[in-house]
């Protein structure tokens, strides 16, 4: 359980950081739900950016995969009544 909370938070990061450095090597701005402007920390390149971009796809993929893996596993401990999810909900 603690490892896949751990791989779920870093995934988080993962993604967020690889799609920030992804858009930092674009000629445009990057801008935090049309309120928040980042700061520029690179020079425009295209083959950074696909580098980036495809690195920020597969961590979302792995997100997603990993959070699929954790509801499902909540859904198999719920189904088995163990208590675990009771645990999880502080009921």
């Amino acid at each position: 359980a603690v490892a896949a909370h751990v791989a779920v938070y870093g995934l988080v990061l993962a993604v967020c950081i690889t799609g920030y450095l992804s858009s930092a090597h674009t000629r445009w701005d990057t801008v935090f739900w049309w309120t928040i402007e980042f700061p520029r920390i690179a020079a425009p390149s295209e083959e950074l950016n696909e580098f980036w971009g495809e690195l920020h796809m597969w961590t979302a993929w792995a997100l997603l995969g990993i959070i699929a893996v954790h509801v499902s596993g909540a859904i198999y401990h719920a189904f088995r009544n163990d208590g675990i999810v009771r645990r999880m909900m502080r009921w």
